[in-house]
């Protein structure tokens, strides 16, 4: 049976897969940073793809070692304010991942995503977010102080 949490990841890597095809290999696919403290460590992740398509917009990060990453994915038409990250919350998904393969992610099941500035003109999002995530092991990992600036391209 397909529950809801199943339902996000099916939804995740369908939506990254698709953006990550729509792309050609001149594309620029986003720029700027995600900062955050996991379980009380701040990791800077530098290399960012952020792409819109399909009226949602996708942000992958990862740190410069490439062994920590976040990735979100949010509404393309997402205005300022804050957002529950519940587990009742199908629009939005956040996702940390710490290079362990063999427990997957941390799903975001509780915390706020809060966005402070959507130019949609200039393709531009900034925002602050902190959540708790779980993997399917049942393990845990609490963000604080996630700040976002990025900008994003449009799928072509």
């Amino acid at each position: 049976m397909l529950n809801l949490k199943n339902f996000k990841i099916l939804l995740f890597i369908t939506v990254t897969l698709f953006v990550l095809t729509s792309c050609n290999k001149d594309d620029n696919p986003g720029t700027g940073t995600v900062k955050a403290k996991i379980n009380g460590s701040s990791v800077t992740f530098k290399n960012i793809t952020a792409i819109k398509a399909s009226e949602l917009i996708t942000i992958s990060a990862e740190n410069n070692k490439k062994d920590k990453s976040l990735s979100f994915t949010i509404p393309g038409k997402i205005s300022e304010g804050t957002y529950d990250l519940s587990d009742d919350n199908d629009a939005i998904l956040i996702i940390y991942e710490n290079g362990n393969s063999e427990t997957g992610g941390y799903f975001a099941t509780s915390g706020e995503l809060k966005i402070t500035n959507h130019d949609k003109n200039k393709n531009k999002l900034e925002g602050s977010f902190h959540f708790k995530g779980e993997n399917f092991a049942g393990n845990s990992v609490e963000v604080t102080d996630g700040k976002l600036d990025i900008k994003y391209t449009e799928a072509k």
